[in-house]
């Protein structure tokens, strides 16, 4: 019932009934927010419909230190919609500093409240084989979800969702390290399963799909196949005697590929 909405602009996502409003604003002009919503809420009453502004969310993203255009607050229906720096879309939470803080915080916590069937079911002697399967289902599932959104974490983010990997092991092994608790379960790291899983998507975006312009504007291709740089000579090895003298110094030509 929703559909016309996206065909009548182009910077309107939708899924299901979620309708997510998007605008580009250059800079020092004024936004037109306010009469996007203006047609949304006119669509609903056109069509037996009530737009609740109240579930509904405004968030900015902005790196300007000077803009001479002040932003209105939006309104629908008499109701001011509330400005925050992160919202939930999707099961994602999405920061108005493009960083994926908000949401790894979300996620580790949801994951550790999890953790505590884990070790009743430890105390209960359940097998660790089992344990492992209860762990990828209940836990590593939600620090998976959409992972292939944020893939590219950076490190501080990505040893924070590997903890959580870490404590669900130490309670399945207690007697093992981490690098040995993996092998001993057969499950790779985190990062290597996201890596994986963002290969995989990409390998499958075909040039009908609109993500493949974008991704494909983002692969850096070589302009030649040959490196035509000179040569260059670099130590290979250097030999010392026993008392930390300099015997003798190999230099081998440097390989190009």
């Amino acid at each position: 019932m929703v559909n016309d909405l996206v065909n009548d602009w182009r910077l309107r996502a939708k899924f299901v009934d979620d309708l997510t409003l998007l605008e580009v604003i250059p800079r020092n002009s004024p936004s037109v927010m306010c009469h996007i919503v203006s047609d949304v809420q006119e669509f609903a009453s056109n069509n037996n419909m009530q737009l609740n502004p109240k579930k509904c969310k405004e968030m900015r993203v902005s790196f300007l230190h000077y803009n001479s255009c002040e932003l209105q607050p939006i309104a629908s229906g008499g109701i001011y919609i509330e400005e925050v720096t992160s919202f939930k879309l999707l099961g994602v939470y999405i920061s108005n500093d493009l960083s994926w803080a908000v949401h790894c915080e979300y996620v580790v916590k949801k994951a550790n409240r999890r953790l505590y069937a884990i070790r009743h079911l430890k105390k209960c002697r359940v097998s660790p084989v089992d344990l492992v399967c209860i762990y990828c289902s209940l836990v590593r599932s939600i620090l998976e979800y959409a992972c292939v959104v944020f893939a590219n974490l950076p490190k501080y983010l990505s040893h924070d969702l590997e903890r959580v990997q870490k404590r669900a092991l130490a309670i399945i092994f207690p007697s093992l390290p981490y690098a040995s608790a993996l092998a001993k379960a057969g499950i790779p790291t985190l990062e290597e399963r996201r890596d994986v899983a963002c290969a995989k998507f990409v390998s499958k975006i075909t040039p009908g799909n609109p993500l493949h312009p974008l991704i494909h504007s983002r692969i850096i291709r070589p302009s030649s196949r040959y490196n035509l740089r000179p040569k260059a000579h670099t130590p290979m090895a250097t030999k010392t005697d026993r008392f930390g003298g300099l015997v003798s110094v190999k230099y081998a030509p440097a390989l190009i590929s």
